[in-house]
């Protein structure tokens, strides 16, 4: 998955993968946005930055942990309370955008894998503990959710959300 979807970025006119990690590697050694931050931001991801911004704000980024493991994922609330889930390196979120405009190239993140990426860089997020058997069973189901091809509202409704 992931080497299809950087492929896809290179083909893209979205800048290089390479820059937007470093990008928030800076994020993350200055601990906060700067000014010039939300400029660039901005002008990268456009609306979703707004929207992934929103996310932070209203403190909807959770991240699961298993208790023995230590292996996580993260849930973010989205519009109208629906929960999603994100993989931590961005690559994978169960809502209909990352499915429509991520995986056929018209945006680089969704807002909740964008919001995950920056909650990720400023430390801006929940934590809770979940048995390991919780976390494989959630994790096996977004694992068949991506080979599926993203039928979300079913992931949804099959995960209790």
């Amino acid at each position: 998955q992931e080497s299809r979807y950087r492929a896809k970025m290179a083909e893209l006119d979205i800048p290089n993968i390479n820059f937007i990690e470093s990008y928030f590697s800076k994020i993350q050694e200055n601990g906060e946005l700067q000014e010039d931050d939300f400029i660039i931001l901005t002008k990268l991801f456009e609306g979703t930055f707004k929207k992934a911004l929103e996310i932070l704000d209203n403190s909807e980024v959770a991240k699961l942990t298993a208790s023995q493991s230590k292996r996580f994922y993260f849930k973010v609330r989205g519009n109208q309370n629906n929960e999603y889930v994100c993989l931590p390196n961005g690559l994978f979120c169960t809502c209909y955008s990352f499915n429509k405009d991520v995986m056929e190239g018209s945006h680089m993140y969704c807002k909740h894998t964008l919001a995950v990426k920056l909650a990720l860089a400023l430390k801006n997020y929940s934590e809770h503990e979940i048995p390991d058997a919780s976390f494989s069973t959630d994790y096996l189901r977004v694992m068949q959710e991506i080979e599926s091809g993203g039928r979300e509202s079913e992931f949804r409704r099959g995960i209790g959300f």
